[in-house]
């Protein structure tokens, strides 16, 4: 830990930023009570939300970035560290979730893989008809349990599910998490984010362990604990990304470790949560494979278990109502650079005669062939130790969130537990930009006030990081 500044106690910015995160939690925890989404009035809870969301979100970058040279000596601040983030999500947690919506979609599922229905099968709008008697689509008679126990249970939820015409995204390991919360509770958001609460706790511990490893300052556990984006996000609103967090940084351990073969369980896991760690698999069996032979293991292991994993949800990919074949081909929202990348593309394929879907389709082509070509590239150089695997993985989901069209909120959060050991100023300045996403539909341009911040401090960082390693490899005579 060379470089750092042993500390008897907390700087004060450090503290500072503790207590706004506990104050922000109280915010959010009065803001939900009195604005919930089942109360259908919200509107009030918008501005107040995204203003106190950028300043503690401006508080925080600024507070551990002064504070991260500062090292801990003992065992107690940690502990304090980790208390007063877990306090901020017992304060949230006794409110409902406000704004954001996706959780009905969660309890609906949950509810149907708890009943032994394929959930990849239920289209919502299916379990609505008035007449029990039609045919119902995929769940066939309404009148036969348990496709009639969940509609007459779970109209409330199922009705407020968003898309209703489409059937679930979510891969097989998070329809498990769901129909665990609906086991604790049937329809229950709270059971949902007590569930969702073990993941979050999971990849805490698993980053202490990670930093630890890295010879890193266990202080750095703050910028993932005490994220604003992942209190307000997932603790919150529900959101269920961090399923696949503890898998990830689970992966990341083994991948230093060399252990092949837990490695790609891990990945596999995080991949039946989520599809997007399926990039990191180049990266990861860069580290473990020193032969040939490990490395073909390593790819079967994860190719064969993914498509194990994710087998039922692919049969259904392909029909209209399938929310992954959906997503893929036409979900857009908060994007910025893609914005960019398909104006510019439609302006060079107009003289082609080329509709504006068709342009839209071929720029998602060219965004998943570059990230995926990105991932692959970042594999191809030896990985020297921890720090630069940590860095590589960082900017593989990095490239993703950038260039992808859907830039949710709830999506930067995948690359917090890299940012937690890869500190990154720029992309952590996310932060306190990203709550503008909540005004973007009524006011456009704020859309770039998210972005473009973001995209000047990463230029200027970069320009710098190079300008720095040219002075250190040519040293002026002194």
């Amino acid at each position: 830990m060379a470089g750092l500044k042993p500390a008897s106690r907390f700087p004060f910015v450090f503290v500072a930023t503790g207590v706004s995160v506990l104050v922000y939690a109280f915010g959010l925890a009065v803001l939900g009570l009195l604005g919930s989404s089942d109360a259908g009035d919200t509107e009030f809870a918008r501005v107040p939300l995204v203003v106190s969301s950028i300043i503690v979100g401006l508080v925080y970058v600024a507070g551990l970035w002064c504070s991260r040279k500062h090292a801990i000596v003992a065992r107690h601040e940690l502990g304090a560290i980790l208390l007063v983030g877990l306090a901020a999500r017992c304060v949230v947690l006794v409110s409902p979730p406000f704004l954001e919506d996706d959780y009905h979609r969660y309890l609906l599922d949950g509810a149907v893989t708890a009943h032994g229905v394929n959930p990849y099968g239920v289209v919502p709008e299916q379990l609505l008809v008035d007449d029990p008697s039609s045919p119902g689509g995929p769940l066939g008679d309404f009148q036969k349990p348990p496709q009639a126990t969940i509609a007459t249970t779970g109209r409330e939820t199922i009705e407020q599910v968003n898309h209703p015409h489409l059937a679930t995204i979510y891969p097989p390991v998070a329809q498990a998490v769901f129909a665990a919360a609906h086991v604790v509770k049937p329809w229950s958001v709270y059971a949902l984010r007590f569930v969702l609460l073990a993941f979050d706790i999971a990849t805490v511990v698993l980053l202490v362990v990670l930093l630890a490893d890295l010879k890193l300052p266990p202080i750095w556990v703050a910028w993932y604990w005490w994220n604003p984006v992942l209190l307000r996000e997932v603790t919150s609103s529900a959101h269920m990304d961090v399923v696949a967090f503890p898998s990830v940084v689970a992966g990341v351990l083994f991948a230093l470790r060399r252990r092949t073969t837990w490695c790609s369980l891990a990945l596999v896991g995080a991949v039946g949560a989520k599809l997007w760690p399926v990039l990191l698999a180049p990266v990861l069996l860069r580290t473990c494979a020193r032969r040939i032979s490990v490395l073909l293991w390593g790819s079967v292991m994860i190719v064969g278990g993914s498509a194990l994993m994710l087998w039922p949800m692919l049969l259904g990919a392909t029909g209209d109502d399938a929310g992954l074949h959906a997503f893929s081909r036409y979900w857009r929202n908060n994007e910025g650079f893609f914005a960019i990348w398909s104006y510019v593309a439609s302006v060079v394929l107009s003289p082609f005669s080329i509709n504006g879907d068709d342009v839209i389709r071929y720029s998602r082509v060219a965004v998943a062939i570059v990230v995926g070509g990105w991932a692959a590239l970042c594999a191809l150089k030896p990985i020297r130790d921890g720090r630069d695997l940590t860095s590589r993985i960082l900017s593989v989901i990095a490239v993703l969130f950038l260039l992808g069209p859907t830039q949710f909120p709830w999506y930067y959060l995948w690359m917090l537990p890299l940012l937690c050991v890869r500190n990154n100023f720029a992309l952590l300045l996310y932060t306190a930009t990203l709550p503008l996403y909540y005004l973007h539909y009524e006011y456009r341009f704020v859309l770039w006030i998210e972005h473009f911040p973001v995209w000047v401090a990463l230029l200027a960082f970069w320009v710098f990081g190079k300008k720095h390693k040219r002075e250190s490899a040519n040293p002026r005579a002194t």
